[in-house]
């Protein structure tokens, strides 16, 4: 069998990936499955043509979406969400040799200490998210660098996991949020508990975790509940994906509780082949990040105590982390159907300098968006179903 060459570009690429993710060329020989002598070759041939190596650091491009009513305030001291106490803002100190600001080194540093497995490009996200900050993940890393905090700086978001996939796999997303929800379980152990079961529901448009419930049986009862109290807090979905397990689907002529009770609420229920559980990936998916970034590294004291933690993640998973799928999105962004008025106002608002007194405010009810800008001591902007127009003159209309 012939050897597949590997061309320049595609060693460009591994070497960009490599400095992005602080990694060594031997490393990234290894996880890019490259022998580590093509990446010395081609760094040598830039250094005799004196070629500086690319960078590939894109913009991320929103997703839009329609869904419900949403009020959305997003900004250091305009915001309704209640961030941990960790992530305040430092008092403000001189700027550093580098240029970047003391408190902002500050929220780099606390953000990786309180999520060591994540890596730059989540970082990058996170600043330009929450802060309005536009930093490399070049200086990200120095300034990680500095503080000591490159042990753990592979995150599955600084991989492109597309190229990983096996060849004819293709990737399928409802258009919609509520059209498509995906339902599964997995297993959760405490001490002095033989087995726990925690039901997830994702919303297939947007990853948006509708459900995360700990329950002690998978019942088909049990799963009606689950299901019952999701639809009554973020509505309906036209149609539920599952795997074929027994309280979901049987195989004789009687159908499970679970089958009618979606006949009753005129749900389409969708299974999953046998032998393709990855159809199931993004429910599959979320329980993988629940277990690496909570249940694996937590030690749960009881059952309440469980449900306390899982509940105050899911809610940091949906409104707060930023999603590798959605280009550094929240779930929440894609679900609520306010990802393009939320990208709207943090372009207006991104800058290189941390100020505390930005934010946005977006309501949406039905199809109209309306989005409340405050950049510092300016006057508000408004943007109007993405049409933008001066706060006052917009009142006195």
């Amino acid at each position: 069998m012939s050897k597949q060459r590997i061309s320049d570009e595609r060693i460009a690429e591994f070497v960009q990936q490599a400095k992005e993710l602080g990694i060594s060329y031997k490393e990234a020989a290894d996880r890019f499955k490259i022998p580590v002598w093509k990446i010395y070759h081609y760094n040598m041939s830039l250094k005799k043509n004196d070629q500086p190596s690319p960078d590939h650091n894109t913009e991320p491009s929103p997703d839009q979406s329609q869904s419900g009513a949403e009020d959305t305030v997003q900004g250091n001291d305009h915001s309704t969400e209640s961030p941990p106490s960790s992530t305040s803002l430092p008092a403000p100190q001189d700027s550093e040799k580098n240029g970047m600001p003391a408190q902002v080194k500050e929220l780099i540093i606390q953000y990786r200490k309180q999520n060591p497995d994540y890596g730059f490009k989540r970082i990058e996200q996170y600043l330009r998210n929450a802060h309005f900050l536009v930093i490399p993940r070049k200086q990200i890393r120095a300034v990680l660098k500095e503080a000591g905090l490159l042990e753990q700086n592979d995150s599955s978001f600084d991989q492109d996991v597309s190229r990983n996939e096996p060849k004819g796999n293709r990737r399928f997303e409802a258009e919609a949020p509520g059209q498509l929800y995906q339902m599964d379980i997995t297993y959760v152990y405490i001490e002095k508990i033989k087995v726990l079961y925690l039901i997830n529901l994702i919303d297939d448009h947007s990853r948006f975790c509708v459900s995360a419930s700990l329950q002690f049986d998978q019942s088909a009862d049990t799963l009606i509940e689950v299901l019952h109290k999701a639809i009554e807090q973020y509505g309906r979905p036209e149609k539920l994906l599952t795997d074929q397990g027994s309280a979901f689907y049987s195989w004789s002529a009687t159908r499970t509780k679970f089958q009618n009770y979606l006949d009753d609420m005129h749900i389409e229920h969708i299974l999953t082949d046998p032998h393709h559980p990855t159809t199931t990936g993004k429910v599959e998916r979320f329980h993988q990040t629940i277990k690496n970034e909570l249940i694996r590294k937590v030690k749960f004291k009881h059952y309440v105590d469980a449900l306390e933690k899982i509940d105050s993640f899911v809610y940091r998973y949906n409104y707060e982390r930023p999603h590798q799928s959605l280009e550094g999105a929240c779930p929440a962004d894609r679900f609520m159907g306010v990802s393009v008025s939320k990208a709207l106002a943090r372009r207006e608002l991104l800058s290189k300098d941390l100020h505390a007194g930005k934010g946005y405010l977006v309501h949406k009810f039905g199809s109209h968006e309306t989005c409340l800008i405050y950049d510092g001591d300016q006057e508000p902007k408004v943007i109007i179903n993405g049409v933008s127009s001066g706060a006052k003159n917009e009142h006195n209309s």
